[in-house]
């Protein structure tokens, strides 16, 4: 009688196994197939949402430094301004002195800008198809964001603008500095003859220009650390 041999007429465990296996791997291939594509597809959508957020404070931000609303108007961009409040909800209300500071000054409400800004994540049609989407590797979101500020609300784009804001108010500069300036002058053609020996310089009168950009040097100091300061 022949014996067998050891093993004979039966296949190896890893050879029984392998059907199994090439499903698995089909399995998990997909798996990652599906994972590449979702970071891929949300990367593009994260990217096209930060776009549009910083397209849109953009575009509030030139509109708050008096740029016209047609000006940042361009592709997926938008801006409105809504209506301004009444003379009742103003900065000093209703009344007379207090509208005539408003008009000089720039502070009267004018209405809250709003920009929006729309992007569309680039290269659509480079990206791998969404599973569950039914709609193919070109579609794609559009993605939309707002930003609201107050523009014209005082805001000056440097010190020049400042002091020909405050120089143009009568109510709060002109009509006292002019007054001044007439006295100053009245004084300083009086006292020239007097003056001349000593080779004192001529009364300047104009008190704005000359304080462009300053700042006291005491607040220019670094502040120490537990120092108080008056």
């Amino acid at each position: 009688m022949t014996e067998a041999l050891p093993g004979r007429g039966r296949r190896p465990a890893w050879a029984r196994q392998g059907g199994q296996a090439l499903v698995e791997a089909v399995v998990a291939l997909s798996a990652l197939a599906l994972v590449y594509a979702a970071v891929l597809r949300v990367g593009a959508w994260q990217e096209a949402v930060l776009q549009a957020s910083h397209a849109s404070r953009h575009a509030a931000f030139l509109l708050a430094r008096q740029a016209p609303e047609d000006a940042v108007a361009g592709e997926g961009l938008r801006a409105e301004r809504s209506r301004s409040l009444p003379d009742a909800a103003q900065p000093g209300g209703r009344d007379e002195d207090a509208g005539a500071l408003r008009r000089d000054w720039a502070v009267q409400d004018a209405g809250i800008v709003r920009a929006a800004a729309s992007r569309r994540p680039a290269a659509a049609a480079d990206l791998p198809a969404f599973p569950g989407t039914g709609r193919g590797s070109s579609w794609q979101p559009v993605f939309v964001r707002h930003t609201a500020i107050l523009a014209g609300a005082g805001h000056a784009p440097d010190d020049g603008a400042v002091q020909r804001r405050v120089a143009g108010s009568a109510t709060a500069w002109r009509n006292a500095a002019d007054r001044s300036v007439r006295l100053g002058r009245r004084i300083r053609d009086a006292v020239a003859d007097t003056d001349a020996p000593w080779g004192r310089p001529a009364p300047e009168f104009d008190w704005l220009s000359a304080w462009a950009g300053r700042v006291p040097e005491r607040l220019l100091e670094p502040r120490r650390s537990g120092a108080a300061r008056r």
